[in-house]
């Protein structure tokens, strides 16, 4: 017997992936999304074309009646699921301060609680066979946290918190449950709606909020000058990594090196802003080594 699987937030991205890596392998997928309708039935016929029967249902897994819905339409397609992968989730870039009441309950609702909706309705039928998988898809953010990205790592942190905790309550019953912290990825444009200022700077400060951030100094426009790539070398030809740029200016001797240091956001996308030093001329000879950035 065909086991089944729900994957959330699979109209695109990691979750259509991951729906459709399980149609390869012969699963029936459950795929949702709770809005991009075109992409989700995109998405159908690719799982469909691969040879799996494919159940698709537009639902916001943030909202409990939407999840009653979707786990009685999997309930009469295919019985009890298997296998639920938590992928569904939005961000918000921005200052804290500029986040509403209504848009943190959004994300939260997106982030946590949809995880604990579709855990509370799958697990019963889990438990009834002593037998299942739960993988919650997180971030290095619920982690580490991320500079105005306050409530997506709060949430991913709850998302790490929850996985811990019924890994525990639920092992006595043959459930497996893990989490997934993503780092840096690549998916659609447009992935995160919320996002008021796009493609900002992740891990450091972000660029766009820099000014604004209390206590923090005003970004200083770099002076004119040269502008030489500052590259980290590489043993093996061809793999030299561009880790910034340095500014000589060319006001005085003493001004020495302006560098700002930028981080790629998405490969061919832009930078973000990570910070700005600026190095006496007469100081002593600098070597630069690495620079660590976590994305």
């Amino acid at each position: 017997m065909k086991k089944t699987v729900l994957v959330t937030g699979s109209s695109r991205g990691i979750g259509r992936a991951i729906a459709l890596k399980y149609a390869e392998h012969g699963y029936n997928v459950v795929i949702n999304c709770a809005r991009s309708t075109d992409r989700l039935e995109q998405a159908k016929k690719e799982a469909e074309a691969l040879g799996a029967a494919c159940l698709a249902v537009q639902a916001d897994v943030g909202i409990w009646e939407d999840c009653v819905r979707l786990f009685a339409q999997i309930q009469e397609h295919f019985g009890d699921l298997d296998i639920l992968v938590n992928n569904a989730g939005i961000s918000w870039i921005g200052l804290l301060q500029d986040m509403d009441v209504s848009q943190w309950n959004t994300l939260i609702a997106s982030n946590l609680s949809s995880v604990f909706h579709c855990c509370k309705l799958a697990v019963p039928g889990m438990v009834k066979k002593q037998s299942g998988r739960i993988v919650n898809i997180s971030s290095v953010w619920g982690v580490c946290g991320a500079s105005c990205e306050a409530a997506y790592s709060a949430s991913k942190g709850g998302v790490g918190a929850l996985t811990q905790a019924l890994a525990k309550e639920l092992a006595p019953s043959g459930i497996q449950v893990n989490a997934i912290a993503c780092g840096r990825g690549r998916s659609a444009p447009g992935r995160d709606p919320g996002r008021p200022h796009g493609a900002a700077g992740r891990g450091g400060r972000c660029g766009l909020c820099h000014d604004r951030i209390p206590g923090l100094p005003h970004r200083p426009d770099p002076p004119s000058g040269r502008r030489v790539d500052l590259i980290q070398r590489k043993t093996v030809p061809g793999t030299d990594r561009n880790l910034g740029t340095a500014l000589q200016d060319s006001g005085s001797a003493d001004s020495g090196l302006w560098i700002e240091l930028l981080a790629d956001i998405d490969s061919g996308s832009g930078t973000g802003f990570l910070g700005q030093v600026r190095i006496p001329a007469r100081s002593v000879k600098i070597r630069l080594v690495s620079l660590d950035y976590w994305a």
